[in-house]
């Protein structure tokens, strides 16, 4: 668990990829990122991609966890990726099964996103510290 909270503290910013789990955030997410606590999330950005073998690709999950992770400190960026039917988009190893899919097209706004708000933090963490 050391290993893993000097991860976090060094990041600049979290991109969580997570399932969908009984339309909410799943406990291995909650549990993981609640042990560690707030401040060592605080005033880093993070990114939402979400997957689900339903329609709605996993957006309730992601609903459900932007307070959660607005709560720890690392406020999401507004971009989602939520991706539907994950089995008729993917390969059983995460592969693109057609890398022109219209779905496939949510991640450079999320990436683009969180890249921004990632090194505007980080110089404000830089220049000024953190309150």
């Amino acid at each position: 668990m050391d290993a893993m909270a000097q991860k976090i503290n060094e990041a600049d910013c979290y991109l969580v990829l997570t399932p969908e789990y009984n339309h909410s955030v799943t406990p291995a997410i909650s549990g993981m990122m609640g042990h560690f606590g707030g401040s060592k999330y605080a005033f880093k950005p993070s990114g939402l991609i979400t997957y689900s073998v339903s329609p709605y690709g996993g957006a309730r999950g992601a609903v459900a966890l932007r307070p959660f992770l607005s709560e720890l400190g690392c406020l999401p960026v507004s971009a989602m990726a939520c991706f539907s039917m994950v089995g008729d988009i993917f390969e059983q190893d995460g592969t693109p099964k057609d890398e022109n899919h219209r779905q496939l097209k949510q991640l450079d706004k999320v990436l683009t996103q969180l890249e921004w708000y990632a090194i505007a933090c980080s110089n404000q963490r830089d220049a000024s510290g953190v309150p």
